[in-house]
């Protein structure tokens, strides 16, 4: 029969048991959601692929085709205003904001003749990005919450983002996610 030294220098099969017990509960633990109310990776996905469905299903990008005349679009991570409660860092920021006119939605505008540019500050020196063709993507995220309540805690978000031309400060694009985070039997972060 097993037996393990106990913390009084006995030896008890029932601390073995004890030990399982203990190691199974970790390791059930170690499978369960993260309790928190904070975004992660998963809501920022979700929201890439709801936004990018509405750049596809909006007339100002709908109604292109390769005849359309060149439009560009100013993509920068740093017009991602953040005033959730969250702090995200720069990688987030343009994950969120380059996020929307990735893969096959960035190949469908290419074929509208609509072409991008990474950041205002990158493309200075090589000419003037002024002009009627040029737009420039903002973002802004808000938290409302967070709220306990006594079994744990919500925190809402908002997700909004705004396409404006240049010249005139016209929205030609508005696109929104909204989400909403529990984090059962925690009050806060």
């Amino acid at each position: 029969m097993m037996t393990m030294m106990g913390f009084s220098g006995m030896r008890s099969p029932v601390g073995i048991v004890g030990v399982g017990l203990a190691l199974l509960v970790s390791l059930v633990g170690c499978g369960s959601k993260v309790r928190t109310t904070t975004i992660t990776i998963g809501d920022m996905q979700e929201a890439r692929r709801e936004l990018q469905s509405q750049v596809e299903q909006k007339p100002f990008f709908a109604e292109r085709s390769a005849s359309s005349p060149e439009i560009r679009i100013v993509v920068d991570q740093m017009q991602m205003l953040n005033l959730s409660s969250d702090q995200l860092s720069a990688g987030d920021r343009g994950y969120l904001m380059s996020g929307i006119f990735e893969g096959n939605v960035r190949r469908a505008l290419r074929d509208k003749n609509v072409k991008f540019i990474a950041s205002a500050d990158r493309f200075g020196g090589r000419g003037s990005i002024d002009g009627d063709n040029l737009y420039h993507l903002v973002g802004t995220l808000r938290s409302a919450g967070p709220r306990s309540d006594g079994d744990g805690r919500v925190e809402l978000y908002l997700m909004e983002y705004e396409l404006i031309k240049s010249q005139g400060g016209a929205v030609v694009w508005p696109g929104e996610f909204t989400f909403k985070r529990y984090a059962p039997g925690i009050v806060f972060d």
